[in-house]
């Protein structure tokens, strides 16, 4: 009798131990479906609602919002450096990345691999107007499904815009397809090919507009591109 007595203490540490594991795990999935479908605005009341907690044990396993954006990251980051390791050159994956900085630098090398490989693809493309229309459309599916991410890439401290990299890269490619569809009578000829990054901005913006919404950015891209094109029978299906 005194044994069991004595044990139930310990079991009862056990079971706070487990509960507390577990609490933390639904947090942490509610936080990324939530995130995936209104962004990093989101409050922390609604992804205790989401998991079925109060907002107590949220901060009580996350003492603010950005503490819990530094886990999911973390936890994103263990999940593609299992992908990664090989190319690894040292033992230890985290010797390379050892800040919340370098974890975001990641996540955004690996957001931007696939713009640029988008890139690459409207750039084969014989029509220059699909061309363009495929690289604008698939650019903002990408941001669509990754919407927590798509802030950071549009917050203004992880801007890049040297010569070599992707977003510039970018620009300048959606502006020359843009230029050679004018020139192959598919494009406005009064639009100039500079204002085409402006758009490209004003697009990625639609798309968290269109989750606070809750309306598809669909109808508004092909606004634009009608605007864009010199025959409105032209729209992207």
């Amino acid at each position: 009798m005194s044994t069991d007595i004595q044990a139930a203490p310990e079991r009862r540490r056990r079971k706070a131990r487990s509960d507390a594991v577990e609490n933390r795990e639904r947090v942490l999935v509610a936080a990324r479906e939530v995130f995936a479908e209104s962004g990093i605005q989101t409050l922390i009341p609604d992804i205790a609602a989401r998991a079925g907690v109060g907002n107590g044990t949220v901060y009580r396993h996350f003492p603010s919002k950005g503490a819990l954006i530094d886990a999911l990251l973390e936890e994103y980051w263990r999940d593609i450096d299992l992908l990664r390791r090989q190319a690894q050159e040292t033992a230890d994956p985290w010797i390379g990345f050892p800040s919340k900085g370098a974890l975001i630098d990641a996540l955004l090398e690996e957001y931007w691999c696939d713009i640029d490989l988008l890139r690459r693809q409207a750039q084969e493309t014989a029509d220059p107007w699909i061309g363009f229309t495929l690289l604008l459309q698939g650019m903002l599916q990408i941001q669509d499904q990754r919407l927590w991410l798509c802030d950071l890439v549009n917050a203004p401290q992880y801007q890049t815009r040297d010569a070599s990299s992707v977003p510039t890269r970018l620009d300048e490619t959606l502006m020359t397809l843009f230029h050679l569809a004018q020139e192959a009578g598919l494009a406005r000829p009064d639009v100039a090919p500079s204002v085409i990054p402006l758009i490209r901005h004003s697009l990625s913006a639609s798309i968290h507009a269109s989750h606070e919404l809750h309306i598809g950015w669909e109808p508004y891209f092909n606004v634009v591109l009608d605007g864009l094109k010199s025959s409105p029978s032209m729209s992207l299906q």
